[in-house]
């Protein structure tokens, strides 16, 4: 490929950072300066570099922007989006781009009021959420490695780029119009209003935004000089006739939120969105999520649980959710005082919720919380299915072996009335509650995100994979045994996605399970042993460690499920299960 197709298709990709999605919006100047620098790394065949200063600290306000101190998932998905760009540069160019980050909040952390030592978390623990080599970290402290953090004097570094008389001197000149912008916005990160009257805090304010301005242009002089290559990027609007180029660093922030200033919200429709913290709770039905002990994002149809119990996430960001009652007992709260459209909506959203801490009365009581979300499917012995192992067990469900990964009611004959009106009837969503616990690290229930295979299938994969149906087959079943085929990809009847419809074979003693390709002209072994390799990735699974009384809601489309092995140790495991549909 020619050095002008790469820098026309580069300019192509750039446009995913742009604001409004589009280079053309770009000023003659900032134009320039991204096209004419990225010729030159092209025509000497470099890697393309992007220079970007950000990331520098959270916001002060932390009652109406953000939820902590500490970086959140929108710095982790911002970091994320950035390294996605980079990604797709490499697939027309093999050099590369780069983007050299400079990311120190000691910059202004004073000015803010905000402790160095909390402008220093923010540094440390920014820096473990994305480990890529498309993503350079610069600091103070990297251009110079004497420079102490806990004591080092930024204006020391800065000064030689910006020459002026002491602030104290100009405390009788008006400000100008970037130095009162900046002043507003001090005021309002102190939750105050400035006003231009002669007080002893406006003339602090006053001081810092003055402050604030001669650091930033030090910064860019400092920038210049250190890193002079890089085509300049900024997170800001800047004038038109300035070189440096606005961009954005969120997929979901076109109006160019950031995540140092906003929170995320999870929305219903999988999408996230960056608002302001006050915005999310004024105008949404949302929950606080953590992770690890800490705020990590809003979810949408949260709010009617978000008041009365805890929410963290499992799995990555959108793969399970552990709900506990707060501030009481375990057993205290009932399991229908929950909301039930609340936990609807979050199990659709994340795949499965585990409620830990709630009671369950009796079967009657599990049977009328789980009708909530559909009509109970009826076995022979009941709606509830008591699972627990047995000496001689009939098939693998009843005994201490593993369980392979499948979903609810997919043996079903074809005579069966359910499936004679839908030939891929299955249940909606199943509860399992955990009468008693197995031994901790055995039985654990399996739980695999089938959307998120989808996603991480390239496009021609897709292709091939949704054209491929699989036949299963075993005698062992609760109807007789009869093999059923189902289509390797579908998508969710409710929200459209596309999802793996995969179950697990096994050669057990106790219940074969046998899995074929029925599409013809497709390798057989290689394609079942992709989609379990898949399946049983880290990026994909959770392993359900039971605690007595825990009830696992399960969305029957989007998750497949097993169980590993048992010892003796665990003969004490039971749960109890209701299908609806």
């Amino acid at each position: 490929m020619n050095g002008s197709q790469v820098v026309a298709d580069f300019l192509l990709a750039f446009a995913s950072l742009c604001r409004e999605g589009d280079v053309a919006t770009l000023s003659p100047v900032q134009r320039y300066e991204l096209e004419s620098k990225v010729n030159l790394f092209v025509a000497r065949a470099e890697t393309i570099r992007l220079t970007l200063p950000g990331f520098p600290l959270k916001s002060p306000d932390r009652d109406g922007k953000v939820l902590g101190a500490l970086p959140d998932v929108g710095e982790r998905q911002a970091l994320a989006f950035l390294n996605r760009f980079c990604e797709s540069v490499k697939v027309f160019y093999a050099p590369g781009c780069v983007i050299d980050l400079f990311s120190d909040g000691l910059t202004f952390n004073d000015l803010l009021n905000i402790p160095r030592n909390v402008a220093n978390a923010y540094h440390h623990e920014l820096r473990t959420l994305c480990a890529s080599p498309n993503i350079v970290w610069h600091s103070y402290s990297t251009v110079d490695p004497s420079f102490d953090r806990e004591t080092g004097d930024v204006d020391t570094v800065l000064d030689p780029y910006w020459r002026t008389a002491p602030v104290e001197s100009e405390a009788d000149i008006p400000l100008n119009g970037r130095e009162l912008e900046l002043a507003v916005l001090l005021a309002r990160e102190r939750r105050s209003v400035f006003t231009e009257i002669d007080t002893p805090e406006s003339q602090r304010i006053e001081i810092c935004a003055r402050r604030m301005v001669q650091r930033g242009i030090a910064l860019d002089g400092f920038l210049a000089a250190k890193l002079p290559s890089g085509v300049r990027l900024t997170v800001h609007a800047p004038k038109h006739d300035t070189a440096k180029v606005p961009v954005k660093v969120h997929a979901g922030s076109d109006n160019g939120a950031l995540p140092w200033h906003s929170v995320l919200l999870s929305q219903l429709n999988g999408e996230w969105l960056m608002l302001s913290k006050s915005d999310v709770i004024q105008n949404f039905d949302a929950a606080i999520v953590g992770k690890a002990g800490k705020p990590w994002y809003f979810a949408e149809g949260g709010g009617a649980l978000g008041a009365s119990c805890e929410i963290s996430v499992v799995h990555r960001d959108d793969f399970g959710l552990l709900i506990t009652p707060r501030g009481v007992g375990v057993g205290e709260v009932d399991c229908m005082s929950l909301s039930s459209s609340a936990i609807a909506a979050l199990t659709k959203r994340y795949g499965f919720v585990v409620l830990r801490g709630f009671r369950v009365d009796d079967e009657h009581a599990l049977v009328k919380f789980t009708e909530q979300f559909g009509r109970p499917y009826e076995w022979q012995f009941g709606a509830v299915h008591k699972i627990r192992p047995e000496k001689e067990a009939n098939g693998y469900v009843h005994s201490f072996e593993s369980v392979p990964l499948h979903w609810d009611l997919s043996m079903l004959p074809l005579t069966h009335p359910l499936v004679q009106q839908d030939e891929h009837f299955a249940a909606s969503l199943f509860a399992l509650y955990c009468k008693s616990a197995p031994k901790s690290g055995e039985a654990m229930t399996t739980l695999v995100d089938a959307r998120h295979i989808v996603r991480q299938l390239d496009a021609q994969t897709l292709a091939a994979w949704e054209r491929v149906s699989l036949t299963y087959n075993t005698k062992m079943t609760y109807f007789g045994g009869v093999p059923r085929t189902f289509p390797l990809i579908t998508a969710h009847p409710e929200t459209g996605e596309k999802v793996l419809r995969y179950q697990e074979g096994s050669e057990s003693s106790l219940q074969r399970f046998e899995v074929s390709v029925a599409t013809p002209g497709i390798a057989q072994d290689d394609l079942i042993q992709r989609v379990s390799d898949l399946a049983y990735a880290t990026e994909n699974l959770v392993e359900h460690d039971w605690e007595s009384g825990d009830i696992v809601m399960v969305d029957n489309y989007s998750v497949l499920h097993g169980r590993r092995a048992m010892s003796k140790a665990s003969a004490a495991r039971e749960l109890w299960r209701v299908q609806v549909y």
